[in-house]
Formats: C-alpha cells, sequence, structure tokens
C-alpha cells in the first residue's frame, strides 16, 4: 500500500514539475487576426487577388468551395455569420453570383463595404445567354479585367483600413505591374 501511494505522489510532484516549466502564454488563433482586415470573398479568383493587395493585414474567408459552381452556389449559415461579422464583403459581379442581393439583405451588416469588382469594367456581351446571363462574367481572366477588380479591391482596403493605405497601394502598384 505504501508503494502505491508513493508513486502515486511522485507521479502527481511529476506532473506538476512539467506543467509548472511550461508558462508561455499560449494565444487563441482570432488574437492574431483581430488587428486584421475581416475580408470575404465569393470564390477562389477573388480570394487571389484580394491577397495579393492585402496581403498579411487581411484575414479572408472563401464562401464558395473549390470545385463548386459560382453560379449555382446557395450560400449556408455559416456564409451569412461570416458576412455578418466581416469588414469588406468582395464578389465579380456582371450577374456571376445571382444570389449577392439576397444574401446581403439578409445579413444586416450596416457596416461592411460591399465590393463588386466588375464596376468600371466594360462587359463583354455574352452571345451564349445561357447561365451567365447578358455578360461575359469572367473578368478576371483578362488582364485588364483583373487589374480593374484590383484597383476596386484597394479602394475598398484602403476604405476599411485608411491606416494602411500606402501598404494597400504598394501591393496593387507591384500586382498592376505584373499584370501589365
Amino acid at each position: 500500500m505504501f508503494r502505491k501511494m508513493s508513486m502515486f505522489i511522485l507521479l502527481i510532484c511529476t506532473i506538476l514539475t512539467f506543467t509548472a516549466c511550461g508558462n508561455k502564454k499560449v494565444e487563441p488563433s482570432n488574437v492574431k487576426s483581430q488587428n486584421k482586415v475581416k475580408v470575404v470573398v465569393s470564390f477562389n479568383a477573388m480570394r487571389e487577388i484580394a491577397t495579393a493587395i492585402g496581403k498579411d493585414k487581411v484575414d479572408i474567408v472563401t464562401m464558395i468551395p473549390n470545385g463548386s459552381e459560382p453560379h449555382d452556389f446557395e450560400p449556408k449559415a455559416k456564409d451569412f455569420e461570416s458576412l455578418s461579422t466581416a469588414k469588406v464583403f468582395i464578389y465579380n459581379g456582371f450577374g456571376m453570383e445571382s444570389w449577392v442581393d439576397k444574401v446581403l439583405e439578409s445579413v444586416g451588416n450596416n457596416n461592411l463595404i460591399i465590393v463588386d469588382t466588375s464596376k468600371g469594367s466594360t462587359p463583354i456581351d455574352n452571345t451564349e445567354r445561357t447561365e451567365n446571363g447578358q455578360y461575359d462574367p469572367h473578368l478576371w481572366i483578362s488582364l485588364k479585367g483583373a487589374k480593374n477588380q484590383a484597383k476596386n479591391i484597394r479602394d475598398a482596403l484602403v476604405k476599411a483600413d485608411s491606416s494602411n493605405k500606402s501598404y494597400y497601394e504598394k501591393n496593387y502598384n507591384d500586382f498592376a505591374l505584373k499584370l501589365d
């Protein structure tokens, strides 16, 4: 009996010793992202451009999973939650995300900066008026289109986080140079 009790006490002391040595404060993952602008994008092409402009100053959530069709996407509860706490929402426009208006009405985030990245672009008429509607929405495929989308994203990030204006402008200029 004495031997079992001694082993138990020794085990407790060992555990306490090792746990006391690890006093490094572990921060939750959301602490690191508190200083970042929370951005929600509709799909990956928008994520790539937003990442090029925002880099480490943005925390990006993509609504439409890889391999899913943006034209047929139906937002889920987690998407509404992401939008309700986001500072910026970026989408392609030109009718690609037909669900956007309904979703934004439902979210109720009055502080959300909404970015239709097709703003300022000249649409290409869609002669095959099938899934895409009147215009070909695949703007990011064109270098000129992607550059305009990047400009719209830059402007939104500057509006959301004006203290880092020069950072976003520099990243935009670097990205635009690559596109040129």
